[in-house]
């Protein structure tokens, strides 16, 4: 029920609703203050505008914000009311992922200071123009929201209303860090529908500029988009706006996901000094050379840098200026991945010494060559880069100085996010410019090939690598040596992802070509099918595997060979890390193309039912695959097999990174659809009830449960058997994505202390309602919960028990994704005040209607508020 006898609303995240005794829920306006985590009541019938508040993940802090028309002052984790009667526009934030810190910002219309970590009010009346956030990492669903100035309703992906009819301009949100659809979104100014990866309205009828924020990290194709004032279409990878027709040059903000720090920049034109997280305009009609900075995600230290044109230091966490007026040359800094320690450098034309981690200076006035630094995060398309000594203004995505006038030739360095050690290389000899994907110099004068490092993503060991013995240009999508003068196949190293050992593979035999996405060496002279390796993402662990063609069974966590000579049916894996494109492969048994998203075989000529792996870190989307055994064609969105022939109950398993919402699957044994939100099968004609495992993206350990029913302890990478024959309820556990460290939970009915690395064990023999945990996303520390009906203190780190006998209704939490601090909330029923997480209790007895908090990852919406103001 909505608020104030409203009828009912539909919103994905909160807002408490209306109670029978009409006392005072959480949260509108002019109410006294409230302490509560995530939500907000919606519009009132008095047209009384309320708060809305953006979820937010992994939020560490409370902030406080201005209401809206004068409103007192609320304290909410994330946030932001709109329009009040007064007309005034008040602020909206965009919500923060990751985010550790508190920032401030100006409000529109010459507001006081608010104090929030995400960002950003529109235009006001005023006619000042307000800052835009691009907002929103790893939003999963597609959401609505009212356009401007009674605008139609707009559908996109991550949000924004457009320029409205009045000629206000609105703020555009791009969307999104590891976005892996295309999405559809309303054109400006009633313009046709536009399309685009992430982000932006373009050009309208009237010929007005908006704004383009390209998007993103970890973005791996090439993206367009309409430059302002009519320009032509620009390419770029990530972001900007081009130079308008006026000759303006509008301003280009790097993305910033995950970062942590405050940073400060100086604005264009001689502007007072501006805050914001990451980013910087640059020339201003004075044509002053203003900074700009590197984007930098998930670093963790600040650095400082020299400011153009010998002005005061200024701090920024990746950065640097370039040429100011007294053409002195800057310094440029390669951004930094997730950097953790400190690096000092020279500066450019004798300058102190700077600190910063990654980077490099380039030419100073006095002609010496300073060193460049290729950066690479998460890089995966092809750069150019111009050689040093002289050479021409090269194109290249991370940058920095080019040949010195001494023809000596400058060293490059591959990149390396993440990493932690120091590597060798071989330097280049003056050489001509190269292609190659993740970088580092080429063929040199002398004719000799130099050496490529496969760039290394999160790699915190030394490798190391055959050099090619002058080669010709070879084309891989990552790296290594290819085929030397001798003719012999150098290693080819199947790039790995966060990957924390070393890892071995089977050399090619000479080999042609092959074509393969990540990896590995193809099929040899000698006919023989070599291993395919698929890449690793974030594994942890050595992985062994023997190749194809008659093979014994091997064991390897990412994978496998395909089909050999005698025609056995190799297995397929599904690969995928942060895969954002459709594939197709061959089917086992020379099957038939069969198409899906990201995995698995389909019908072989044996009939045999071949396995099908529900990929899948981070879907979002609802595929479809062949079942096995001539099944019909089932629906599920990520996962799983169906019924087979044989009536035999295949497995499913239920993926299920950061979802959100409810999905249906085919059950086993022709058992009707079963309804459930991330998971299992349901009970089959034998009336057996099969396993369920929640199913675990970057999980880096092994794990242990225990079996239903009294069994031995089996182990399995993710777990939880459901109800035994016994009808014993044994426990489930909820799955963990990217978890690090084990932790302990009371089993039901007194049970002993079970290990497991994420948990939850339900109702048991004695009728008690044991806890239940929310699953958790990337937790690092251990969290203590009031257990239901008085019981002791548990340890679990994520939680949130259900009713008890006294039929008291206890909190229960939503889940808590990335969170890291405890939280308070209000129980129900004036009770006392309970510690947790993430929260929200539910009605209690005396029927009053407590709020409820859906939960809540990076939704925002506008609803319809209460009547009555609490």
């Amino acid at each position: 029920m909505g608020p104030c006898g409203a009828g009912k609303v539909k919103t994905r995240v909160y807002g408490p609703v209306r109670c029978e005794k009409r006392i005072r829920v959480y949260g509108p306006v002019r109410c006294e203050k409230v302490k509560t985590w995530v939500y907000g009541p919606v519009r009132c019938r008095k047209s009384t505008n309320t708060g809305l508040w953006a979820r937010a993940v992994q939020g560490k802090y409370e902030h406080g914000f201005m209401g809206p028309c004068g409103a007192g002052k609320v304290r909410t984790r994330v946030y932001g009311p709109v329009r009040c009667e007064k007309r005034k526009d008040t602020s909206l934030w965009a919500r923060a992922v990751r985010e550790k810190e508190r920032h401030e910002f100006m409000g529109p219309c010459g507001a006081r200071k608010g104090k929030t970590r995400v960002y950003g009010p529109v235009r006001c009346e005023k006619r000042k123009d307000t800052s835009l956030w691009a907002r929103a990492v790893r939003e999963k669903e597609r959401h609505e929201f009212m356009g401007p100035c009674g605008a139609r309703k707009g559908k996109t992906r991550v949000y924004g209303p457009v320029r409205c009819e009045k000629r206000k301009d609105t703020s555009l949100w791009a969307r999104a860090v590891r976005e892996k659809e295309r999405h559809e979104f309303m054109g400006p100014c009633g313009a046709r529908k536009g399309k685009t990866r992430v982000y932006g309205p373009v050009r309208c009828e009237k010929r007005k500029d908006t704004s383009l924020w390209a998007r993103a990290v970890r973005e791996k194709e090439r993206h367009e988009f309409m430059g302002p004032c009519g320009a032509r279409k620009g390419k770029t990878r990530v972001y900007g706006p081009v130079r308008c027709e006026k000759r303006k040059d509008t301003s280009l903000w790097a993305r910033a996901v995950r970062e942590k720090e405050r940073h400060e920049f100086m604005g264009p034109c001689g502007a007072r000094k501006g805050k914001t997280r990451v980013y910087g305009p640059v020339r201003c009609e004075k044509r002053k050379d203003t900074s700009l900075w590197a984007r930098a995600v998930r670093e963790k230290e600040r650095h400082e840098f020299m400011g153009p044109c010998g002005a005061r230091k200024g701090k920024t966490r990746v950065y640097g200026p370039v040429r100011c007026e007294k053409r002195k040359d800057t310094s440029l800094w390669a951004r930094a991945v997730r950097e953790k320690e400190r690096h000092e450098f020279m500066g450019p034309c004798g300058a102190r010494k700077g600190k910063t981690r990654v980077y490099g200076p380039v030419r100073c006035e006095k002609r010496k060559d300073t060193s460049l630094w290729a950066r690479a995060v998460r890089e995966k398309e092809r750069h150019e880069f111009m050689g040093p000594c002289g050479a021409r203004k090269g194109k290249t995505r991370v940058y920095g100085p080019v040949r010195c006038e001494k023809r000596k030739d400058t060293s490059l360095w591959a990149r390396a996010v993440r990493e932690k050690e120091r590597h060798e290389f071989m330097g280049p000899c003056g050489a001509r410019k190269g292609k190659t994907r993740v970088y580092g110099p080429v063929r040199c004068e002398k004719r000799k090939d130099t050496s490529l490092w496969a760039r290394a993503v999160r790699e915190k060991e030394r490798h190391e690598f055959m050099g090619p013995c002058g080669a010709r240009k070879g084309k891989t999508r990552v790296y290594g040596p290819v085929r030397c003068e001798k003719r012999k196949d150098t290693s080819l190293w199947a790039r790995a992802v966060r990957e924390k050992e070393r890892h071995e593979f089977m050399g090619p035999c000479g080999a042609r070509k092959g074509k393969t996405r990540v990896y590995g060496p193809v099929r040899c002279e000698k006919r023989k099918d070599t291993s395919l390796w698929a890449r690793a993402v974030r594994e942890k662990e050595r992985h062994e595997f023997m190749g194809p063609c008659g093979a014994r069974k091997g064991k390897t966590r990412v994978y496998g060979p395909v089909r050999c000579e005698k025609r056995k049916d190799t297995s397929l894996w599904a690969r995928a890390v942060r895969e954002k494109e459709r594939h197709e492969f061959m089917g086992p048994c020379g099957a038939r193309k069969g198409k899906t998203r990201v995995y698995g075989p389909v019908r072989c000529e044996k009939r045999k039912d071949t396995s099908l792996w529900a990929r899948a870190v981070r879907e979002k989307e609802r595929h479809e695959f062949m079942g096995p055994c001539g099944a019909r064609k089932g629906k599920t969105r990520v996962y799983g097999p169906v019924r087979c022939e044989k009536r035999k109950d295949t497995s499913l398993w239920a993926r299920a990174v950061r979802e959100k919402e409810r999905h249906e699957f085919m059950g086993p044994c022709g058992a009707r659809k079963g309804k459930t939100r991330v998971y299992g099968p349901v009970r089959c004609e034998k009336r057996k009830d099969t396993s369920l495992w929640a199913r675990a993206v970057r999980e880096k350990e092994r794990h242990e449960f225990m079996g239903p029913c009294g069994a031995r302890k089996g182990k399995t990478r993710v777990y939880g058997p459901v109800r035994c024959e016994k009808r014993k309820d044994t426990s489930l556990w909820a799955r963990a994505v990217r978890e690090k460290e084990r932790h302990e939970f009371m089993g039901p009915c007194g049970a002993r202390k079970g290990k497991t690395r994420v948990y939850g064990p339900v109702r048991c023999e004695k009728r008690k309602d044991t806890s239940l945990w929310a699953r958790a996303v990337r937790e690092k520390e251990r969290h203590e919960f009031m257990g239901p009906c008085g019981a002791r203190k548990g340890k679990t780190r994520v939680y949130g028990p259900v009713r008890c006998e006294k039929r008291k209704d206890t909190s229960l939490w939503a889940r808590a994704v990335r969170e890291k601090e405890r939280h308070e909330f209000m129980g129900p029923c004036g009770a006392r005040k309970g510690k947790t997480r993430v929260y929200g209790p539910v009605r209690c007895e005396k029927r009053k209607d407590t709020s409820l908090w859906a939960r809540a990852v990076p939704v925002s919406y506008t609803h319809l508020g209460c009547k009555k103001i609490f």
